[in-house]
């Protein structure tokens, strides 16, 4: 678990400053939430990842939108 927990920290940081050079600010909060995860939790982890995923399917459309 503490191995899951420092690719999930790594993962959660990548995120983070991506989202934070793409002034993408809810996505920016969440990676963040990932990347200051000190626990594994892996019910706290689903609910992140589907808001994460739900963040970025919202910005993906928006994007597609603004480009038709």
């Amino acid at each position: 678990e503490e191995e899951d927990l420092t690719k999930i920290n790594e993962a959660g940081h990548k995120l983070y400053g991506t989202a934070i050079s793409a002034g993408m600010s809810v996505l920016t909060d969440l990676a963040s939430e990932f990347e200051h995860m000190n626990t594994f939790q892996p019910a706290n982890m689903h609910e992140l990842y589907e808001r994460v995923e739900a963040e970025i399917t919202l910005v993906l459309d928006m994007m597609e939108e603004e480009n038709s």
